[in-house]
């Protein structure tokens, strides 16, 4: 009996052995998974951290903002800039799933008439946002009229600083003020459109021009043109008074107005074939008449009514 006691018990204890080592191997195997799973896991992590730590910053400058451009040479323009955060998959090595990234993007927009629908739109290419530095960085682009820079400085509701437009030598000085609401009334805008009085100066022996003028621009969207906006109008010379019945009516039959230099050209069908060649500020327009066969032939300048 005690033999067999005791082979029971080595019986026994070699059973227990066994047991251990088989769950040593397989706690040490489960061990292993689990560390090759942490090290993704733990890099996915990190960079989700990062991300909402960005999001948050991103969060800050985010919002519509009515905005100022000041031209060195010309004058204010009005515009509307919009930032969102948008997040974008960003793949991670030897990850299933792509971690989601935030970044800025929005537009700017160019208001030219009555109408907030009447406008030149640009989208916003690349946004930095340094909340040390509280720096908003901005470049924004039109197929047509290629990019504009900003340099920003971010000041509670308000960023402020440089812009330039390498394509036209155009720059100046920028505000935007972010709104505090849906709705709240825009930064007051000096449309393109509207009536502009004031006189025509002949300026060559061969010109007799009427030396009263009205011009009428009217701006509308148009989505088969480049700029997304049409502009067209007439020029009507008064032979009497203003609001007489003595005058021509000469209808613009091609208008090109570029509202980064703001500088217009309008050609003229009717009576005379004239061709207005002319910078508009906002509140008055100013430039030269020529006429097919002649040239230059006299000076305008008309004001906003």
């Amino acid at each position: 009996m005690g033999k067999k006691t005791w082979t029971g018990r080595g019986t026994l204890l070699v059973f227990y052995s066994g047991l251990s080592i088989l769950a040593l191997l397989l706690f040490l195997a489960a061990g292993c998974g689990k560390s090759n799973l942490s090290d993704r896991d733990i890099k996915r992590s990190q960079l989700t951290n990062s991300a909402d730590i960005k999001r948050k910053e991103l969060q800050q400058v985010a919002g519509v903002y009515d905005g100022v451009l000041k031209q060195d040479v010309g004058a204010d323009r009005t515009v509307t800039l919009q930032l969102e955060v948008k997040d974008i998959p960003t793949p991670v090595e030897g990850g299933v799933d792509p971690v989601m990234t935030p970044i800025l993007t929005g537009y700017l927009k160019f208001v030219l008439g009555s109408d907030p629908n009447e406008y030149i739109g640009f989208g916003v290419q690349k946004a930095e946002f340094d909340p040390k530095l509280n720096k908003v960085d901005l470049v924004v682009n039109h197929n047509d009229f290629k990019d504009m820079i900003f340099s920003l400085a971010r000041r509670d509701s308000t960023l402020s600083g440089r812009w330039t437009a390498p394509s036209v030598g155009s720059s100046g000085d920028a505000v935007f003020t972010k709104k505090t609401a849906p709705g709240t009334p825009a930064t007051s805008v000096n449309t393109l459109s509207g009536r502009y009085q004031g006189a025509v100066k002949n300026t060559s022996p061969s010109s007799s021009l009427p030396e009263r003028a009205v011009i009428t621009l009217v701006t509308s969207k148009d989505p088969n043109l480049p700029s997304g906006v049409k502009v067209s109008g007439n020029l009507r010379l008064y032979v009497g008074e203003f609001g007489s019945l003595e005058f021509y009516e000469l209808p613009f039959t091609e208008v090109n107005y570029n509202f980064l230099t703001q500088k217009l050209v309008a050609k003229t069908g009717g009576d005379y074939r004239l061709t207005l060649k002319a910078e508009v500020n906002g509140v008055s327009v100013t430039g030269i008449l020529f006429a097919d066969g002649v040239g230059e032939v006299a000076d305008i300048e008309v004001k906003k009514l």
